[in-house]
């Protein structure tokens, strides 16, 4: 097909021989007669009656197509079309050579009257008519082509315009039909009422009728503004940080159980039928919450579930508690107000009727700042399982119980009466605690460590098998290499954590280029549990780097388990007085990237992966926008946090420093440093993030006087 400029080219150069010809002769061509007995000028409106004829079937089949198969055709169509002129504009530039050299051998007058006199006395008059009408036609029918070219051509252009802008259009002209809604209501009352300025009834029913249209506005405004005041920060970090599960895993949770494997519900009868509750149970690292992510995430899951709900609405909410994340992430406060939020957001018009006593607030001064309270919420989240008992039915997953931050009988507890309620199904997660099992062993349950078996062979398989080194070897040697992927299985006794750091490690022995037996002596030397492995981790951090490490597990404890990179960064100089001599001026974002790139790297190489630091890799297409106070510093696991933190360990860590080290007053320096890096307009304003930094700076500095009965008085 021959693009659009190989098209104008072309027709351009139509167009100039038929204006030529025109001026030249003002008639038309001869005619001759052809093989079909008719003549050329018959032939020709028969060739553009059938082209008017394929356009019109083009035209009346177009709707039947894709829009991309139907521009393609016409764009098609066109080119023939006016390739089919080209040609009739080639064959009559023969005719006049033909001609010319006829009048060449009649004769060597010149001038214009004398060349169209020859030109008669060749062809006769009638002929020459004839031509005039041809050129007509021909010049028309190019016309009618390239206009329709050109439409195709603004119609693609105007197809082609970027999304989010026509999005902004979609929005504005919503906006728009808002208001010429509001403006036709107010017309249609002035004219029902035939308004005048005595006339109080019309007045009064003009002023209801506004009265209700503000209202509703102010309502669809207020709703989603009050929803938001649930939202605490790191509402969703927990979800956000827990691993997919790997492709292929985790898929017999939708299948019938198997009776040859070990017993446990059928979790698609509990979606689809009446349970109320199911209890997800194994050991630590082995899986829950990739499990729980994956439920909560899955289409199945709500698949299945709208068999048990029927022709009512079916709302899903979660919480996955987190004993390394802030108050909020593992309280019955997070917790209530996290499926408050998320049921809320579905359901934005029942907002006004959960918290009646806020809305009046907000309806009288515009907004409520006050804290949310463990009675409103709760209160508020009864009225909301209530008033959507009949309309609608309530999914919840809620992950980590035994991370929960106070007494698990009151969690319990609460667990068990919503699970009581018939519009409502709860599934739940935890190691398995006896205070766990009393209370949920009766019902529907699993035992994790127990059906992952065939899992965990096949992420040990996928993973190795993606490195070459590995490849080749299994190669020469296939029944040795997976001998090695089963005895792995076969150790981590469910526990996929252990799985995923002898992975890990065999990779890096395969980057040595180890043989298979060395591969073996590798996995013969792990330890079979997840303490014995850290504790093999700990003994094999660098002498050197010993020191270090001791100082950023001190660092990450006092900041309860949860510290952003750049805050790592600040707290780790080495210059007691760097805090004080820090001037007060915002960091760039390039000297921020590098802080936070340099940190990583240093954790990295001093904790060997028990501390758990995000790749900026993953966000160099965003570098310019990215929030890095948001790349959080982890353990590996909440079992690397109870590692560290037994006695026995945690003497050793502390020895592994030296005063003047103290933890409290690095972060004392962080912070200080931090509310300096905000710059001098925001020290002297009111700042609620500013309050908190200092806040923060003020805390540590009290730990530390305590612990050294020293005082810091230039802090």
């Amino acid at each position: 097909m021959l693009d659009p400029f190989s098209c104008l080219s072309i027709a351009t150069g139509a167009v100039q021989f038929i204006d030529f010809a025109s001026k030249l002769i003002s008639k038309g061509i001869e005619i001759h007669h052809s093989a079909h007995g008719m003549s050329v000028e018959h032939l020709e409106l028969e060739a553009v009656a059938e082209n008017m004829l394929q356009l019109s079937k083009t035209l009346q089949t177009a709707e039947q197509r894709t829009k991309q198969e139907r521009q393609e055709r016409m764009q098609r169509q066109l080119n023939e079309n006016i390739h089919e002129i080209c040609q009739a504009c080639n064959k009559s530039a023969g005719e006049f050579l033909v001609v010319i050299d006829d009048l060449k051998i009649a004769g060597k007058q010149s001038g214009w009257r004398s060349f169209r006199q020859a030109l008669c006395e060749v062809w006769g008059s009638v002929e020459v008519e004839a031509l005039a009408k041809r050129l007509d036609r021909l010049r028309a029918q190019l016309n009618s082509n390239l206009m329709k070219s050109r439409q195709m051509d603004h119609t693609e252009t105007l197809n082609n315009l970027d999304h989010r802008t026509q999005a902004v259009l979609d929005r504005i002209s919503t906006m728009a039909r808002t208001n010429e809604s509001w403006q036709t209501e107010i017309l249609t009352a002035i004219y029902r009422q035939g308004m005048n300025k005595y006339d109080s009834n019309g007045f009064r029913a003009l002023s209801e009728g506004l009265s209700k249209q503000a209202k509703a506005q102010w309502a669809n405004l207020m709703a989603p503004k009050l929803i938001n005041r649930l939202r605490f920060p790191g509402m969703f970090e927990r979800h956000a940080r827990i691993s997919q599960a790997h492709r292929r895993t985790f898929d017999w949770i939708y299948l019938p159980p198997d009776a040859e494997k070990a017993s446990w519900s059928n979790f698609v009868t509990f979606l689809e039928e009446d349970s109320d509750l199911y209890w997800i149970t194994g050991k630590p690292g082995s899986g829950k919450s990739t499990l729980m992510k994956y439920l909560s995430d899955n289409r199945h899951t709500m698949k299945h579930s709208r068999q048990w709900s029927g022709n009512t609405e079916l709302l899903r909410a979660g919480f996955f508690f987190w004993n390394s994340g802030s108050d909020m992430q593992m309280s019955e406060l997070g917790l209530i107000q996290t499926l408050l939020y998320e049921c809320l957001k579905q359901k934005p018009n029942l907002v006004k009727v959960v918290f009646p006593d806020r809305w009046r607030m907000c309806e009288l001064y515009g907004d409520d700042l006050h804290p949310w309270t463990w009675d409103e919420l709760l209160q508020g989240f009864k009225t909301f399982c209530k008033i959507t008992s009949q309309s609608s039915k309530l999914l919840f997953f809620i992950d980590g119980l035994d991370e929960f931050h106070g007494k698990h009988e009151d969690l319990i507890e609460l667990v068990q009466t919503l699970a009581k309620s018939p519009n409502i199904k709860v599934c739940v997660s935890s190691r398995p605690w006896l205070v766990f099992e009393d209370a949920f062993k009766t019902g529907a349950s699993l035992l994790l460590e127990d059906l992952t078996f065939s899992d965990i062979a096949t992420f040990v398989e996928s993973q190795l098998s993606a490195n070459r080194h590995f490849k080749e070897l299994r190669i020469r040697d296939l029944e040795q290499a997976r001998n090695l992927e089963i005895q792995i299985a076969k150790k981590s006794r469910g526990v996929f954590l252990w799985v995923r750091l002898v992975v890990e490690s065999l990779l890096q022995g395969l980057m040595n280029s180890d043989r298979l037996s060395d591969l073996q002596k590798r996995l013969d030397l792990i330890p079979s549990d997840l303490d014995g492995f850290y504790a093999s981790i700990l003994d094999h951090l660098d002498p050197f780097y010993f020191e270090h490490a001791s100082q950023l597990f001190q660092i990450l404890r006092e900041a309860q388990g949860s510290l952003s990179l750049l805050d790592f960064s600040l707290a780790d100089e080495e210059d007691p007085d760097a805090a004080i001599k820090a001037e007060i001026q915002i960091l760039s974002h390039k000297d921020r990237a590098h802080r936070c790139e340099t940190m990583r790297r240093r954790i990295n190489s001093r904790t060997k992966g028990l501390l758990d630091v995000p790749t900026l890799e993953h966000h160099r297409a965003e570098a310019e926008f990215l929030q890095l106070d948001t790349l959080k510093v982890e353990y590996l696991h909440r079992t690397v946090k109870d590692f560290l933190q037994a006695p026995a360990v945690w003497r050793r860590i502390e020895n592994g420093t030296h005063p003047p080290f103290d933890p409290c007053l690095s972060l004392a320096q962080a912070f200080l440093m931090k509310a300096k890096d905000n710059g001098p307009d925001r020290l002297t304003g009111v700042d609620e993030n500013m309050w908190h930094i200092i806040e923060k700076c003020d805390t540590y500095i009290r730990k530390a006087e305590s612990r050294t009965s020293t005082t810091y008085p230039a802090l």
